[in-house]
């Protein structure tokens, strides 16, 4: 089967180089950067009659939904020139949006197949995915069947799949990363009172785990949710439900709030009585191994610090500009780590080791 995959970030990157074991496939970005295998979206519509649409769609604070631009002018592009293409969405969309472009094209098959990456580990979680979920509307059920087997195909071990409506597939996803974010909050906030009354995260974290409905695994704290999906996801969800009762959604949002504002003031309490402080945060990233500075609660972290710390700078080899919002940005470790009065880390590194009594992280590792 030929497929052209429309825009190569995380997502759309990783799904190339698995279709690519199998199929024929052609590649297409707006970005020459991330190297697509054709130089125009006419040449990617030419080459395929299925087409994967890995398309960014923000969230939108004015709208209160995601911005899906993007997405429709190249669903709008393709069609026009092959009414009858089979378009597989995988960008993260608000509930109904696949129903409504399959209504405004009867002619197409639409279909939605959400990802479930880590943006750190994407080609290891395309090749061996959770689970497969593909969205169809009724006429198409014998056609999503047919995607389906061609996905199943690339993959080195077999997975489960699941064949629903469209509006069922968006949901899954939707509330996949909700529970994801609902999951960091809880042990973010269990961190939060251990470490306001003194007690050992870790040994409660470690305990809790150890029932079986609970397991012992997403339990490390941290700075807050970030990353691309989970915030913008919780948003849209929040967003979906308007005259139907929630309280769970719109409190996971609040807790990623209170979690970080608590971070900040905890930072600020530690170098209260130094007149001349120097803060150093490494790293911007959230994860160990990640190359993705993108949307993180680092720059929710370092932008609440910003103009209430004396010397404030910023580690990340990963950030080609000099300054980040405002803010030095170091891209070579000298001396900075003996010289910081207070060093701010996410995640815990072996670089750190020998400057522990200084270092701010909530990493149960440490």
């Amino acid at each position: 089967m030929k497929f052209s995959i429309i825009g190569l970030g995380y997502v759309g990157g990783a799904m190339a180089k698995v279709l690519e074991r199998v199929h024929d496939i052609a590649t297409y970005d707006i970005d020459p950067k991330k190297n697509p295998s054709v130089s125009s979206l006419e040449e990617a519509i030419d080459f395929a009659d299925a087409f994967l649409l890995c398309l960014p769609t923000n969230f939108s604070d004015e709208t209160q939904a995601f911005d899906t631009k993007a997405l429709d002018e190249t669903a709008e592009t393709i069609l026009k020139v092959k009414p009858e293409s089979t378009l597989i969405v995988k960008s993260t969309v608000p509930m109904g949006y696949c129903s409504t472009l399959q209504e405004k094209h009867p002619a197409a098959h639409v279909l939605f197949a959400p990802e479930f990456l880590r943006e750190s580990k994407a080609e290891k979680d395309a090749l061996h995915p959770s689970r497969i979920v593909i969205g169809s509307a009724l006429k198409d059920e014998a056609f999503a069947q047919e995607i389906g087997d061609a996905f199943l195909k690339t993959l080195e071990d077999p997975s489960p799949i699941r064949y629903m409506s469209l509006e069922e597939a968006e949901a899954v996803k939707l509330f996949s990363n909700a529970y994801l974010a609902l999951r960091i909050g809880f042990f973010n906030e269990l961190d939060t009172y251990a470490a306001s009354k003194g007690l050992s995260s870790s040994k409660i974290i470690e305990s809790v785990g150890l029932d079986p409905r609970i397991g012992g695994h997403y339990n490390n704290p941290s700075f807050g949710y970030g990353g691309y999906c989970l915030p913008k996801d919780t948003k849209q969800l929040e967003a979906n439900y308007k005259d139907v009762p929630e309280a769970l959604i719109s409190a996971v949002i609040e807790s990623n709030s209170k979690r970080k504002d608590w971070v900040v003031q905890t930072i600020l309490d530690k170098i209260k009585d130094k007149k001349d402080s120097s803060v150093l945060i490494y790293r911007l990233r959230m994860e160990n191994g990640s190359s993705s500075i993108r949307y993180t609660s680092m720059k929710d972290i370092a932008c609440s610090l910003k103009g209430k710390i004396s010397h404030l700078a910023i580690y990340e080899p990963l950030w080609e500009e000099d300054t980040y919002f405002g803010i030095p940005v170091i891209h070579e470790l000298k001396d900075e780590l003996s010289i910081a009065d207070l060093i701010v880390a996410n995640r815990y590194e072996e670089t750190l080791k020998p400057y522990l009594s200084k270092v701010f992280s909530r990493d149960k590792n440490l």
